[in-house]
């Protein structure tokens, strides 16, 4: 499925951040406009207190000023933006975008990639978001951040395995609904052709609902024995969904014994 049908329901579970998938999926958006499109993801930017990254309106450069901005005063300061360019400058006041203009030259303002490389080099998007969040919105306003390594998952590099090892025989629908994250990781990576649908699996050769056999409670028992049910649910969803089913959540402890 391409990107310009896929929402922020279901984008949630293979971004980390909400604006990386704005930038990529709606670059230049007005609110108003974002709101009627993609509710979930506005809302999502609205609580999070990061709707000031999405323009109120359009202005006369493009349909996004910062990105007129990024092309052709990337690294003016805001006062040799006011200089030069006022207009460009209140539009970027009024949209709430000027902190995206730097007040002082910034030390990675030449070549933010390069001082990624050369000082925080393997640390992962959401690290660089949280210990250098002026470095992340510099690589992500410049489209550089598809440089930067995502943090690793429970997949490992090859989901396909790790489908096979845990949901053989599962249909896409059925994946989709156990283990959403992990559909969307195969769909990314263009391996959904891979995984049968419901019709495409014969009913003489059909794989059983799980391969936990009729007693999940001892497969639990046999292979996790102790796991706390939120250990369980992010290292194995697909055993936590059919303990759950089978009401034997209560055998689980809440906390790791």
């Amino acid at each position: 499925m391409s990107l310009e049908k896929i929402t922020w329901t279901k984008a949630r579970h293979t971004y980390e951040d909400p604006l990386e998938f704005l930038a990529e999926k709606y670059p230049g958006i007005t609110r108003g406009a974002l709101a009627k499109k993609d509710s979930a993801l506005y809302q999502c930017l609205r609580k999070k207190r990061l709707l000031n990254n999405v323009p109120r309106q359009l202005s006369i450069f493009t349909p996004n000023p910062l990105e007129y901005y990024q092309k052709n005063y990337a690294g003016k300061t805001r006062g040799e933006l006011a200089e030069e360019n006022k207009s460009l400058y209140e539009t970027l006041r009024i949209n709430n975008l000027l902190k995206h203009v730097p007040k002082k030259p910034g030390k990675f303002s030449n070549d933010p990639l390069e001082f990624y490389r050369d000082n925080f080099q393997g640390k992962t998007r959401g690290e660089l978001r949280r210990d250098q969040s002026g470095l992340y919105h510099c690589l992500l306003r410049r489209n550089l951040i598809h440089h930067i390594p995502k943090k690793p998952n429970r997949f490992g590099e090859d989901p396909l395995k790790y489908y096979r090892e845990h949901y053989p025989g599962t249909s896409r629908g059925k994946l989709a609904r156990e283990d959403p994250g992990l559909y969307n990781r195969l769909r990314k990576d263009g391996l959904l052709c891979n995984i049968p649908l419901q019709n495409q699996i014969p009913k003489r050769k059909r794989a059983p609902k799980t391969n936990f056999g009729n007693n999940p409670l001892e497969y639990y028992i046999e292979h996790y024995n102790g796991m706390s049910r939120g250990e369980l649910q992010r290292k194995h969803p697909g055993l936590y969904n059919r303990l759950r089913r089978d009401k034997l959540l209560k055998h689980i402890p809440l906390q790791k014994r």
